[in-house]
Protein backbone atom coordinates (compact mmCIF):
# COMPACT_ATOMS: atom_id res chain seq x y z
CA UNK A 1 0.00 0.00 0.00
CA UNK A 2 1.74 3.11 -0.96
CA UNK A 3 1.84 6.45 1.36
CA UNK A 4 -1.25 8.42 -0.04
CA UNK A 5 -3.49 5.14 -0.19
CA UNK A 6 -2.49 4.19 3.15
CA UNK A 7 -3.35 7.61 4.70
CA UNK A 8 -6.83 7.97 3.34
CA UNK A 9 -7.02 4.73 4.95
CA UNK A 10 -6.02 5.27 8.26
CA UNK A 11 -8.52 8.66 8.17
CA UNK A 12 -11.29 6.56 7.58
CA UNK A 13 -9.87 4.18 9.72
CA UNK A 14 -9.90 6.65 12.68
CA UNK A 15 -13.65 7.75 12.82
CA UNK A 16 -14.39 4.48 13.20
CA UNK A 17 -12.27 3.97 16.31
CA UNK A 18 -13.49 7.49 17.42
CA UNK A 19 -16.86 6.04 18.10
CA UNK A 20 -14.81 2.94 20.52
CA UNK A 21 -12.85 5.63 22.25
CA UNK A 22 -15.23 6.26 25.01
CA UNK A 23 -13.26 2.90 26.61
CA UNK A 24 -10.17 5.98 27.62
CA UNK A 25 -12.26 7.09 30.42
CA UNK A 26 -10.52 9.07 32.91
CA UNK A 27 -10.47 9.86 36.64
CA UNK A 28 -9.77 13.17 37.45
CA UNK A 29 -8.36 15.17 40.69
CA UNK A 30 -10.71 18.40 40.87
CA UNK A 31 -11.70 20.68 43.12
CA UNK A 32 -15.66 21.06 42.61
CA UNK A 33 -17.96 23.87 43.32
CA UNK A 34 -21.70 24.10 43.14
CA UNK A 35 -23.80 27.54 43.35
CA UNK A 36 -27.44 26.51 44.94
CA UNK A 37 -29.42 29.24 45.75
CA UNK A 38 -26.72 31.64 47.59
CA UNK A 39 -28.44 32.78 51.24
CA UNK A 40 -30.79 30.08 51.16
CA UNK A 41 -31.05 28.03 54.71
CA UNK A 42 -31.34 24.26 53.43
CA UNK A 43 -34.17 21.98 54.97
CA UNK A 44 -34.08 18.49 55.11
CA UNK A 45 -35.12 17.40 51.67
CA UNK A 46 -35.81 20.52 49.40
CA UNK A 47 -35.87 20.38 45.73
CA UNK A 48 -36.67 22.56 42.73
CA UNK A 49 -37.03 21.96 39.27
CA UNK A 50 -32.80 20.99 38.41
CA UNK A 51 -31.09 20.75 42.17
CA UNK A 52 -32.06 18.51 45.58
CA UNK A 53 -30.44 18.43 48.66
CA UNK A 54 -30.97 15.51 51.51
CA UNK A 55 -29.61 17.18 54.28
CA UNK A 56 -29.56 14.21 56.20
CA UNK A 57 -27.52 12.27 54.30
CA UNK A 58 -25.14 14.54 52.48
CA UNK A 59 -27.21 13.69 48.98
CA UNK A 60 -27.06 16.40 46.51
CA UNK A 61 -28.45 16.30 43.04
CA UNK A 62 -29.21 17.51 39.93
CA UNK A 63 -32.16 16.66 37.02
CA UNK A 64 -33.19 13.85 39.81
CA UNK A 65 -35.55 13.64 42.98
CA UNK A 66 -33.61 10.82 44.64
CA UNK A 67 -29.38 11.72 44.18
CA UNK A 68 -27.41 8.67 44.60
CA UNK A 69 -24.31 9.50 45.79
CA UNK A 70 -23.05 13.26 47.48
CA UNK A 71 -23.51 14.97 44.28
CA UNK A 72 -25.50 12.82 41.82
CA UNK A 73 -25.85 14.82 37.66
CA UNK A 74 -28.30 12.83 35.51
CA UNK A 75 -26.96 11.38 32.15
CA UNK A 76 -23.20 13.36 33.14
CA UNK A 77 -21.22 12.71 36.35
CA UNK A 78 -20.75 11.14 39.98
CA UNK A 79 -18.76 13.14 42.33
CA UNK A 80 -17.58 11.70 45.70
CA UNK A 81 -17.75 13.17 49.29
CA UNK A 82 -18.11 17.09 49.46
CA UNK A 83 -16.35 18.93 51.97
CA UNK A 84 -19.01 22.38 53.13
CA UNK A 85 -21.06 24.12 51.95
CA UNK A 86 -20.70 27.86 52.39
CA UNK A 87 -23.52 29.72 53.73
CA UNK A 88 -22.70 33.25 51.71
CA UNK A 89 -22.42 31.23 48.83
CA UNK A 90 -24.22 28.80 48.73
CA UNK A 91 -20.95 26.86 46.96
CA UNK A 92 -20.56 23.18 47.72
CA UNK A 93 -17.17 22.27 47.45
CA UNK A 94 -16.37 18.40 46.27
CA UNK A 95 -12.39 18.43 46.94
CA UNK A 96 -12.31 14.38 46.31
CA UNK A 97 -11.84 12.48 43.07
CA UNK A 98 -14.41 11.59 40.63
CA UNK A 99 -14.74 9.54 37.84
CA UNK A 100 -16.18 10.72 34.77
CA UNK A 101 -18.89 8.04 33.59
CA UNK A 102 -19.12 6.80 30.10
CA UNK A 103 -21.67 8.75 28.08
CA UNK A 104 -24.22 6.89 26.17
CA UNK A 105 -26.65 9.08 24.57
CA UNK A 106 -27.02 12.61 22.93
CA UNK A 107 -28.51 14.17 26.55
CA UNK A 108 -25.20 13.22 28.31
CA UNK A 109 -22.64 15.69 29.68
CA UNK A 110 -18.98 15.38 29.98
CA UNK A 111 -16.31 17.20 31.61
CA UNK A 112 -13.69 19.77 29.84
CA UNK A 113 -11.07 16.75 30.72
CA UNK A 114 -13.08 14.43 29.78
CA UNK A 115 -13.46 15.56 26.25
CA UNK A 116 -9.74 17.07 26.29
CA UNK A 117 -8.38 13.67 26.94
CA UNK A 118 -10.54 12.67 24.11
CA UNK A 119 -9.46 15.06 22.04
CA UNK A 120 -5.98 14.41 22.63
CA UNK A 121 -6.04 10.69 21.65
CA UNK A 122 -7.25 11.16 18.47
CA UNK A 123 -5.12 14.29 17.54
CA UNK A 124 -2.10 11.52 18.35
CA UNK A 125 -3.64 8.69 16.15
CA UNK A 126 -3.84 11.26 13.47
CA UNK A 127 -0.49 12.63 14.00
CA UNK A 128 0.54 9.38 14.19
CA UNK A 129 -1.17 7.28 11.22
CA UNK A 130 0.81 9.79 9.17
CA UNK A 131 3.95 7.79 9.07
CA UNK A 132 7.53 8.77 8.67
CA UNK A 133 9.82 9.18 5.51
CA UNK A 134 13.52 9.18 6.40
CA UNK A 135 15.27 12.09 4.82
CA UNK A 136 18.42 10.23 5.49
CA UNK A 137 17.49 7.79 2.29
CA UNK A 138 13.73 8.52 1.93
CA UNK A 139 12.09 5.26 2.82
CA UNK A 140 8.64 5.82 4.52
CA UNK A 141 7.60 3.76 7.36
CA UNK A 142 3.95 3.31 8.08
CA UNK A 143 3.00 4.19 11.95
CA UNK A 144 0.69 2.97 14.62
CA UNK A 145 -0.34 4.21 17.95
CA UNK A 146 -0.71 1.43 20.47
CA UNK A 147 -2.07 2.77 23.07
CA UNK A 148 0.03 6.31 23.92
CA UNK A 149 2.79 5.15 22.05
CA UNK A 150 3.94 6.04 18.43
CA UNK A 151 5.38 2.84 17.19
CA UNK A 152 7.05 2.45 13.11
CA UNK A 153 4.52 -0.70 11.43
CA UNK A 154 7.77 -1.82 9.35
CA UNK A 155 10.94 -2.79 10.13
CA UNK A 156 13.84 0.09 9.93
CA UNK A 157 15.71 -0.34 6.43
CA UNK A 158 18.46 2.36 6.86
CA UNK A 159 21.36 1.23 5.74
CA UNK A 160 24.45 3.23 5.81
CA UNK A 161 27.10 0.70 4.82
CA UNK A 162 26.58 -3.23 4.57
CA UNK A 163 28.76 -6.37 5.97
CA UNK A 164 29.01 -9.78 5.09
CA UNK A 165 27.85 -12.18 7.78
CA UNK A 166 31.26 -13.84 9.02
CA UNK A 167 32.17 -9.99 10.16
CA UNK A 168 31.32 -8.40 13.63
CA UNK A 169 31.85 -5.99 16.13
CA UNK A 170 31.02 -5.60 19.70
CA UNK A 171 31.91 -2.12 19.89
CA UNK A 172 31.59 -1.19 16.00
CA UNK A 173 28.47 -0.82 14.39
CA UNK A 174 27.43 -3.02 11.99
CA UNK A 175 24.88 -3.34 9.17
CA UNK A 176 23.20 -6.71 7.57
CA UNK A 177 20.99 -7.60 5.04
CA UNK A 178 19.85 -11.14 5.55
CA UNK A 179 21.33 -13.26 2.48
CA UNK A 180 23.29 -10.74 1.74
CA UNK A 181 26.85 -11.24 1.86
CA UNK A 182 28.58 -8.46 0.05
CA UNK A 183 29.69 -5.01 1.03
CA UNK A 184 28.27 -2.58 -2.19
CA UNK A 185 25.11 -0.83 -0.09
CA UNK A 186 22.84 0.07 -3.60
CA UNK A 187 23.42 -3.48 -4.05
CA UNK A 188 21.94 -5.26 -1.14
CA UNK A 189 19.58 -2.37 -1.09
CA UNK A 190 17.68 -4.06 -4.28
CA UNK A 191 17.50 -7.29 -2.57
CA UNK A 192 14.14 -8.84 -1.17
CA UNK A 193 15.17 -9.50 1.67
CA UNK A 194 15.91 -5.64 2.12
CA UNK A 195 13.00 -4.38 1.00
CA UNK A 196 10.59 -6.82 3.22
CA UNK A 197 12.75 -7.76 6.17
CA UNK A 198 14.92 -4.33 6.53
CA UNK A 199 18.29 -4.06 7.95
CA UNK A 200 19.50 -6.40 10.57
CA UNK A 201 22.17 -4.24 13.31
CA UNK A 202 24.63 -4.95 16.01
CA UNK A 203 23.80 -3.44 19.22
CA UNK A 204 25.96 -0.29 18.73
CA UNK A 205 24.49 0.25 15.42
CA UNK A 206 21.06 -0.35 16.13
CA UNK A 207 21.31 2.53 18.78
CA UNK A 208 21.92 5.25 16.77
CA UNK A 209 20.04 3.88 13.52
CA UNK A 210 16.63 5.39 14.17
CA UNK A 211 15.40 8.90 12.07
CA UNK A 212 15.11 11.97 13.89
CA UNK A 213 12.59 12.49 16.35
CA UNK A 214 12.33 8.76 16.75
CA UNK A 215 14.27 6.13 19.01
CA UNK A 216 15.13 2.99 19.85
CA UNK A 217 12.79 2.06 22.46
CA UNK A 218 14.31 1.27 26.18
CA UNK A 219 13.60 -2.18 27.49
CA UNK A 220 10.79 -0.36 29.41
CA UNK A 221 9.16 1.03 26.43
CA UNK A 222 9.27 -2.18 24.67
CA UNK A 223 7.62 -3.72 27.74
CA UNK A 224 4.91 -0.90 28.11
CA UNK A 225 3.80 -2.28 24.57
CA UNK A 226 3.46 -6.22 25.08
CA UNK A 227 1.78 -5.07 28.73
CA UNK A 228 -0.75 -3.28 27.11
CA UNK A 229 -1.54 -6.17 24.96
CA UNK A 230 -1.66 -8.36 27.55
CA UNK A 231 -5.00 -10.08 29.50
CA UNK A 232 -1.91 -12.70 31.06
CA UNK A 233 0.74 -12.79 33.02
CA UNK A 234 3.41 -10.10 32.27
CA UNK A 235 6.53 -9.54 33.77
CA UNK A 236 8.97 -7.08 33.35
CA UNK A 237 12.42 -8.02 34.33
CA UNK A 238 11.52 -11.47 33.06
CA UNK A 239 14.13 -13.49 30.71
CA UNK A 240 11.15 -16.06 29.10
CA UNK A 241 8.31 -15.93 26.79
CA UNK A 242 5.10 -14.60 28.43
CA UNK A 243 2.11 -11.80 28.13
CA UNK A 244 0.09 -13.80 26.09
CA UNK A 245 -1.72 -12.70 23.78
CA UNK A 246 0.64 -10.03 22.97
CA UNK A 247 2.69 -12.33 20.62
CA UNK A 248 -0.11 -13.25 18.97
CA UNK A 249 -1.09 -9.38 18.16
CA UNK A 250 2.14 -8.20 17.28
CA UNK A 251 2.88 -10.53 14.69
CA UNK A 252 1.89 -9.53 10.81
CA UNK A 253 -1.80 -9.41 10.40
CA UNK A 254 -2.41 -9.86 14.33
CA UNK A 255 -4.46 -7.02 14.57
CA UNK A 256 -2.27 -4.28 16.83
CA UNK A 257 -1.24 -2.63 13.67
CA UNK A 258 2.35 -3.58 14.79
CA UNK A 259 2.69 -6.11 12.04
CA UNK A 260 6.06 -7.32 13.44
CA UNK A 261 8.09 -8.60 10.74
CA UNK A 262 10.14 -12.31 11.14
CA UNK A 263 13.84 -10.19 9.60
CA UNK A 264 15.71 -13.29 11.11
CA UNK A 265 19.20 -12.01 13.10
CA UNK A 266 22.73 -12.85 11.90
CA UNK A 267 25.69 -14.23 13.64
CA UNK A 268 28.26 -15.55 11.88
CA UNK A 269 25.36 -16.59 9.51
CA UNK A 270 21.93 -15.91 8.58
CA UNK A 271 18.94 -18.14 10.57
CA UNK A 272 15.45 -18.29 11.08
CA UNK A 273 14.23 -15.64 8.03
CA UNK A 274 10.41 -16.13 8.65
CA UNK A 275 10.42 -18.09 11.95
CA UNK A 276 11.56 -15.42 14.38
CA UNK A 277 11.76 -11.11 15.46
CA UNK A 278 14.36 -10.07 16.96
CA UNK A 279 14.22 -6.40 18.20
CA UNK A 280 16.69 -4.55 20.13
CA UNK A 281 15.97 -2.27 22.98
CA UNK A 282 18.65 0.54 24.02
CA UNK A 283 18.97 -0.85 27.36
CA UNK A 284 22.19 -2.38 28.00
CA UNK A 285 22.36 -6.30 28.68
CA UNK A 286 21.47 -5.34 25.53
CA UNK A 287 17.70 -6.49 26.25
CA UNK A 288 15.39 -7.63 23.26
CA UNK A 289 12.19 -9.13 22.62
CA UNK A 290 11.50 -12.15 20.31
CA UNK A 291 8.32 -12.80 19.04
CA UNK A 292 7.81 -16.25 16.95
CA UNK A 293 4.71 -18.67 16.22
CA UNK A 294 3.44 -18.58 19.77
CA UNK A 295 0.74 -15.81 21.08
CA UNK A 296 3.81 -14.55 23.95
CA UNK A 297 7.02 -12.55 23.76
CA UNK A 298 10.52 -13.34 24.92
CA UNK A 299 12.31 -11.19 26.55
CA UNK A 300 16.27 -12.11 26.75
CA UNK A 301 19.72 -10.24 26.38
CA UNK A 302 22.28 -11.72 24.10
CA UNK A 303 25.79 -10.72 22.87
CA UNK A 304 25.76 -7.00 21.46
CA UNK A 305 27.81 -8.48 17.90
CA UNK A 306 24.66 -10.26 16.82
CA UNK A 307 22.45 -9.00 14.32
CA UNK A 308 18.86 -7.87 15.03
CA UNK A 309 15.75 -5.91 13.27
CA UNK A 310 15.30 -2.46 14.90
CA UNK A 311 11.58 -1.04 15.16
CA UNK A 312 11.77 2.86 16.39
CA UNK A 313 9.24 4.52 18.58
CA UNK A 314 8.55 8.26 18.67
CA UNK A 315 9.88 10.57 20.98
Amino acid sequence: MDKKRYIVFSLILSFGLILGMWQYLKTFDAVFALAVNPGHSWGLMECNSNICVDTSTNKLGIGTISPETNLHVVGGFKVGSHTNCDSSTGAWTFSSAFSVLEPTADSHVATKGYTDSLMEYVESFLDCSEGVTDIRDGNWYPAILIGDQCWMAKNLAYLPYVYAPTTYSDVNPYYYVYGYSGTNVGAARATQNYNIYGVLYNWKAATTACPSGWHLPTDAEQYTLENYLSTGECLASRTSWSCDPAGALLKEGGGSGFNAQKGGMVSGSFRNLGSYGYFWSATSYPYLRIIGSNTTVCRDGQAPRIGFSVRCVKD
